[in-house]
């Protein structure tokens, strides 16, 4: 009987490796990861119940990111085109297979449950008075005070995921236009994307 095992390593490896890459050889690191911030800042008031401007947030941000990467100067340096290298590679092939996304789906419920679970229980305390005895271990027992960190790696995360999504669609574009020209030239007709 074979078992199913979720292998997040296209994910997880990609991510780092994408993150190290723009760390390392972007120019202006700085202003992109100010950016990345910003976006999880809306994630923060999101996870407070502030959820009126989140989206918003995170388009604006996620802009301001890519601008801030592909600014002019930035194309001068060769680190930067090293990173784009890197980043094309790695995010084409950042994916799971539709047996990991089927085997995710309980896990992801599961997570969700739990988490939901132990926050009604940390907020039914609050409600009937018991988190007074617990003074100052209060602060480490309450989820919402992990909640800035959480979602500033959260907000770097989505924003490589983002990143990698639009460097993935790029490159699909540019190969499917310059396959496509060849395939013109060579059998008079244009290659199915599909297929």
């Amino acid at each position: 009987m074979a078992t199913s095992s979720l292998d997040w390593g296209p994910i997880l490896f990609g991510a780092v490796v994408l993150y190290a890459a723009l760390y390392y050889l972007v120019p202006n690191i700085s202003g992109v990861l100010a950016g990345i911030e910003s976006q999880s800042h809306g994630l923060i008031r999101g996870s407070k119940g502030d959820f009126s401007g989140v989206w918003a947030s995170i388009v604006s941000s996620t802009q301001i990111t890519l601008s801030t990467l592909f600014r002019a100067e930035n194309f001068s340096n060769y680190k930067f085109w090293i990173f784009l290298y890197l980043a094309i590679c790695v995010s084409s092939h950042m994916e799971l297979s539709p047996p990991d996304i089927k085997g995710a789906k309980g896990g992801l419920i599961s997570l969700v449950v739990f988490l939901l679970g132990l926050n009604l229980i940390i907020l039914g305390l609050e409600a009937l008075g018991v988190s007074s005895y617990f003074g100052g271990w209060w602060s480490y027992i309450k989820l919402e005070n992990y909640s800035a960190f959480i979602n500033r790696w959260l907000g770097l995360a989505g924003a490589l995921f983002v990143f990698a999504s639009i460097i993935s669609g790029l490159n699909f574009i540019v190969s499917y236009i310059l396959l496509s020209v060849y395939s013109l030239f060579k059998w008079r007709r244009l290659i199915n994307p599909v297929w």
